[in-house]
């Protein structure tokens, strides 16, 4: 038997170092660990220290079968085929060897050799990819799809790190080349691929287990006989794990763990300089944020610091900081070594920098790219029509391609693309359409207009009164401040970023704050409020943080309070779990001064509440407090700074945003390794809920069942004991006795059961990141913004998380009902909350937001209606009452993508657009690159929209306000001048050089 090795059950980055200190490139290595985030972790801390060839090891996550992973899987089963496995390392889990895997005959049948230059059948080439089920789309984006442009396809087998994209010239291979999944360019040119089109679990023949007897000569097991684990292994000189408690020890090398400070920075502070005479200290920071605050520590306390690229040994009384995450930390004195990381120093270890990432989808708007056929949109000349998509029509012998507008009586209007700009998406909730002729849109129009001057009046008054008013500007950030920003366990995404500076820029100002900050569940909007909160009492104000229900605010209260801890701030939480006399200290206490910060549910909006000097009121979810409750939150945000998170806005509260009178923040990115939510809606059935239901527990996890009637709850629980044996329920709601209510919820916490069924108690607040299935009930009685943060109750981990959406029949569902189904499985995607707003708003209409019922927003849809106020607002504040001239470039010349180069009618919607966002000639640049790249050589026709963009760039840069072909005269205007030239027989090439020299002439005069 091998040599016995005794590690750490905690296991810290230590770990990998203890690996690099017996890696061998002579030898191949086997661990074997119980839990795959300790498989992440071991192969983050090596991958961060930067002492072993990464390329060199490979793993196996069990049961997990998102695409990434089936590549992560696939590489490591190809490597165990491969003879040459010495110097390599390969990790696995007790559970993964027992997985079935493709054998090497299966992978060889599927392999592929593509080479530049050389002959390959393009449609046998296609056979193969369709025989191997990959799935054609426009976009490749994921591992098992490929998509055919013209001379072009893209591929993206499962053993690739990028897809490929192979260009032919008949069948003849004229380039291969790596590109990104995300953006779709290039990455680089390879002369030859050699790969396998199928992954590990294709075909599965053999247990992955068998692939490991006697391979291996260095093996590390974390539990289980060694003796028995020696008979797979088959040699005798292995080092073998069988605990993990501390010390490590091999020879010379005891590796232990370091001090813990648990956030207190002061007495860091105090330590460091005392490790800098003992050892070589390496301090790990995840982000550039945290370099910079702790050089500032440094350059406080006098010390030197370099910043490196990797660990450091050697006393040089020289700080160390590296860029990059670690498990945490670990000290070896006989090399006279220290490591600490976040984890030490805050208290908190932030995730690690695993690579688990999904495709970051963008933003939706309402441009006209994100219409989906039988959309409403709104043309400014013609009203409201329906959406026919992209369309061709041959004119003198020419095939050219417009969108196509059905209008009332069948009218139809077929739209240049170049005239994208006049059509807008309708977001209203009841949408009535025009006839082409006849003057029924001008009149609404009209109308419209009219109404918005109004409203723009009375905005202007609010605008001005708000900015007439004195409010407090809150200090600068101070010492204390950065130190709370330093110890955020997690890394602020840019949105979080960027919200946090508005946040601060409008304290900081004496006209008073009334920000929304909009971002999804989990998407770091409470660390906003903290930040803002400590703000405001450092400048000597009270706080006071509205929550619409009491678990809530308990679980707000000790976020803030862990917080908080390490400063001199006092903070309460006022709710029903209060008893009466706790009620009335709290009460006293914050009338004279001494509580700074106040949380609590509508109890904090009572009369008998009074502040001493409130400075900033910060509102979780307004939507959840009622009509009463709005006149006193009325009465509190008088003159004090007022912030609002929400994940879905009110359409009231968006439209107010949109309109420009409440300055609004947008959080859209994702934490990391952040998954979406696979959502489903389905006749409500047994079948359903038991695969549901087994499905998650089988993943070692547990599941929300959302009911909202107390009564049936029983019953419930009956029957899903009934129909699956052997499950775990337990009942939650909000008429429970709290005390029974909380033991309840610590035990669905601590995994004492799987299946809790409850009310709409957890709609908001609650996380429980192992609970990863929610069944709602009756899905058709919630409103959209309630079925979006009930679904945000699951999926609050680096695991894929499933909502099961269940209604009685289809026959009870009405037309509202089924728009929010339909809505709330469309956008899955991360980052969809203000989306739904939008659809929301879509759907319910916007309703009064000064007071008096408006009609125009349904009548032209919410976005040209807002455009209608926001720019009477601008003529309002110019003391101008003309309406703004829009820029105009229509000088008669069509311009079309031919399908032949761009198949996908969504790419070349897409495309337009494009051209019409172009700003700059760096745009017109990188445009023609990414075309050449997509889609191959273009034609005249797409060089004639690149040249026609020039001319508009030109035009706008010479500053015209438009350029337009009316008849036989060409129209320049341009500070309200008006210049005609008659064009009457000229041809096209010259109609061009004309505008182009007239464009020029007005860039040298200027």
């Amino acid at each position: 038997m091998g040599n016995s090795v005794i590690l750490n059950k905690s296991k810290t980055s230590g770990f990998s170092y203890f690996v690099s200190s017996i890696y061998d490139n002579n030898k191949s290595f086997l661990i074997i660990l119980k839990d795959f985030k300790d498989i992440e972790d071991l192969v983050n801390d090596i991958s961060t220290l930067n002492f072993l060839p990464i390329n060199f090891i490979f793993y196996f996550l069990p049961h997990n079968e998102e695409k990434l992973d089936l590549y992560i899987k696939t590489k490591a089963v190809l490597e165990l085929y491969n003879n040459h496995i010495k110097g390599k390392i390969f990790i696995f889990s007790h559970q993964s060897l027992r997985e079935k895997v493709a054998s090497l005959e299966s992978f060889n049948k599927s392999k592929m050799v593509i080479k530049k230059n050389e002959k390959i059948e393009r449609d046998k080439f296609l056979e193969t990819l369709n025989l191997y089920n990959y799935e054609r789309v426009d976009r490749v984006e994921e591992r098992g799809q490929y998509s055919v442009r013209g001379s072009i396809i893209d591929f993206y087998p499962y053993a690739e790190t990028h897809p490929v994209r192979v260009e032919f010239w008949g069948d003849i291979v004229e380039s291969v080349r790596v590109f990104s999944e995300y953006d779709q360019l290039t990455i680089k040119k390879i002369r030859e691929l050699s790969t396998y089109l199928i992954h590990y679990k294709y075909y599965e023949d053999i247990d992955l287990e068998s692939l490991i007897n006697n391979r291996f000569d260095v093996a590390l097991l974390e539990t289980g006989e060694p003796e028995e684990f020696n008979k797979k292994v088959g040699t005798s000189d292995n080092f073998y794990v069988t605990s993990f408690i501390p010390p490590w020890q091999n020879s010379d090398l005891i590796i232990d763990l370091p001090q813990s400070y648990f956030g207190n920075i002061a007495l860091f502070k105090s330590n460091l300089k005392h490790l800098l005479n003992d050892y070589s200290v390496n301090i790990f920071l995840s982000t550039e944020g945290l370099i910079e605050r702790f050089s500032e520590i440094m350059n406080e306390l006098g010390l030197f610091f370099i910043e490196g690229e990797k660990l450091k040994t050697g006393n040089s009384h020289v700080v160390n900081i590296v860029k990059g995450r670690l498990s945490s930390g670990f000290l070896v004195r006989s090399r006279k070594l220290i490591v600490i990381t976040e984890k030490e120093i805050l208290g908190k270890r932030r995730p690690s920098s695993f690579v688990r990432h999904e495709r970051k989808k963008a933003l939706h708007d309402i441009k006209i790219s994100n219409l989906k056929e039988g959309d409403f949109v709104v043309h400014k000349n013609y009203g409201i029509g329906i959406y026919r998509g992209l369309t061709t029509i041959e004119e003198n012998g020419e095939e050219k391609e417009y969108i196509l507008i059905e209008y009332k009586d069948n009218d139809k209007l077929y739209l240049s693309p170049q005239k994208f700009y006049l059509l807008k998406k309708y977001v209203g909730s009841s949408p009535t359409l025009h006839k082409l002729k006849g003057g029924e849109w001008k009149k609404v129009k009209e109308r419209v207009k009219k109404e918005a001057q109004e409203i723009a009046k009375k905005l202007y008054e609010l605008y001005m009164e708000r900015k007439s008013k004195k409010g407090y500007a809150f200090l600068p950030d101070s010492q204390w401040q950065r130190e709370l920003e330093l110890s955020f366990p997690y890394n602020e995404t840019e949105d979080q970023l960027k919200a946090l500076k508005e946040v601060k820029e409008d304290m900081e100002k004496e006209v008073p704050m009334e920000r929304i900050i909009c971002g999804d569940v989990g998407y770091g909007k409470t660390e906003i409020a903290i930040r803002a909160a400590f703000k405001a009492v450092e400048s000597g104000k009270q706080v006071a943080f509205l929550v619409p229900t009491t678990i809530l605010a308990s679980q707000h209260y000790e976020t803030f309070k862990e917080r908080l801890s390490p400063f001199p701030v006092k903070l309460d939480v006022l709710s029903r779990f209060r008893t009466q006399k706790e009620q009335k200290k709290i009460i006293d206490e914050l009338a004279k001064g001494e509580i700074d910060i106040l949380i609590g549910t509508h109890r904090i909006l009572q009369k008998d509440v009074k502040f001493k000097d409130l400075g900033l009121l910060i509102i979780d979810e307004e939507q959840r407090f009622g009509v009463l409750h709005k006149e006193r939150l009325k009465e509190l945000k008088k003159d004090v700074d007022v912030l609002i998170l929400t994940a879905t806005p009110i359409p009231r509260t968006l439209y107010m945003a949109l309109t420009g009178i409440r300055d609004l923040s947008l959080i859209t990115t994702p934490p990391e390794n952040r998954l979406s939510i696979k959502t489903f809606v389905y006749k409500k059935s047994n079948k359903i809920i038991k695969e549901a239901i087994t499905n998650e527990i089988s993943r070692g996890g547990q599941v929300f069942y959302v009911h909202n009637r107390i009564k049936d709850l029983e019953a419930l629980r009956a029957n899903l004991e009934a129909l699956i044996p052997n499950i775990r329920v337990k009942i939650a709601h909000g008429q429970m006795d709290n005390d029974y209510l909380e033991e309840i919820l610590i035990d669905f916490w601590e995994k004492k059961f799987d299946v809790l069924v409850t009310t709409t108690i957890i709609e908001i607040g609650i996380d429980f990141p192992n609970a990863n299935t929610i069944i709602i009930d009756d899905s058709y009685r919630y409103g959209l913004s309630q079925l979006y943060q009930l679904r945000g109750r699951v999926g609050r981990s680096h695991k894929r998380a499933y909502a099961y959406l269940l209604y009685p029949s289809y026959e009870k569902l009405t037309g509202n009902s089924k728009k929010r189904l339909e809505a709330i499985f469309e956008f899955q995607e991360l980052g969809s909350g203000f989306n739904l707003a939008l659809r929301d708003l879509e759907i319910r209409g916007a309703g009064s937001i000064l007071g008096k019922s408006q009609h125009g927003y349904n009548d032209v849809g919410i976005e040209l209606y807002s455009e209608f106020i926001r720019d009477e607002v601008e003529n309002i504040k110019d003391n101008r009452y003309s309406g703004l001239k829009e820029k105009e470039f229509d000088i008669g010349i069509d311009y079309y993508i031919p399908s032949s180069y761009m198949p996908s009618k969504d790419e070349r919607v897409y495309y337009y657009n494009r051209f019409l966002d172009i700003k700059r000639e760096s745009d017109i640049i990188k445009l023609k690159n990414e075309l050449i790249d997509r889609f191959g050589r273009y034609n005249k026709d797409i060089k004639n929209m690149f040249y026609l963009a020039e001319l508009r760039l030109g035009a706008l840069r010479a500053g015209f306000d438009k350029v337009l072909k009316r008849g036989n005269k060409l129209i320049f205007v341009k500070n309200d001048k008006e210049y005609k030239i008659d064009i009457n027989g000229i041809d096209n090439k010259e109609f061009l050089k004309l505008i182009k020299r007239i464009i020029e002439k007005e860039l040298i005069n200027e």
